[in-house]
């Protein structure tokens, strides 16, 4: 391999841009398996990987309006109205789809892991000031910084 190769190589391990990652999901349900599909294309080099994972998280979200009075040193007051923000993990879990391997250069891999949520799991809503959602991150543990999907949201589903 050219000095230019190798630097190549270790820039892609370091970002994470040895291989690209993707999900592709069934309909999913709170209280069914469904399947997940994880594909990974890798790009020029080889890429050895301790694992393959898949987390899934649910998240509460909570988004009010507050109106508070300011008073400043003068005692002059105004009325402010702010925005406030909250979340909170509901539900956490991964799952490990794949073991150490090597994967080939210039190459697409799947895996699919069933997923289930366990009995108790908060159903999706959508409300005024609330929301309750589902999202998966599927990634490759590797040297450097692991290729990955992001974190994608699932559809809402009951």
């Amino acid at each position: 391999m050219s000095v230019l190769g190798k630097l190549k190589s270790a820039i892609n391990m370091v970002t994470g841009g040895a291989a690209e990652v993707s999900v592709e999901f069934e309909e999913p349900k709170i209280s069914e398996p469904f399947n997940v599909v994880i594909r990974a294309t890798t790009k020029s080099e080889q890429v050895k990987v301790d694992k393959v994972y898949l987390k899934v998280r649910g998240i509460e979200e909570v988004e009010v309006d507050v109106t508070y009075t300011e008073t400043d040193h003068v005692g002059d007051s105004r009325s402010v109205t702010d925005c406030e923000n909250r979340s909170h993990i509901t539900y956490e879990d991964e799952y490990i789809v794949s073991e150490e391997q090597i994967l080939v250069a210039d190459t697409e891999y799947e895996w699919v892991q069933a997923v289930s949520f366990p009995e108790g799991c908060m159903p999706c809503y959508c409300g005024h000031n609330a929301t309750h959602r589902y999202e998966i991150f599927a990634g490759l543990d590797c040297f450097g910084n692991d290729p990955d999907s992001g974190w994608i949201q699932l559809p809402y589903f009951c």
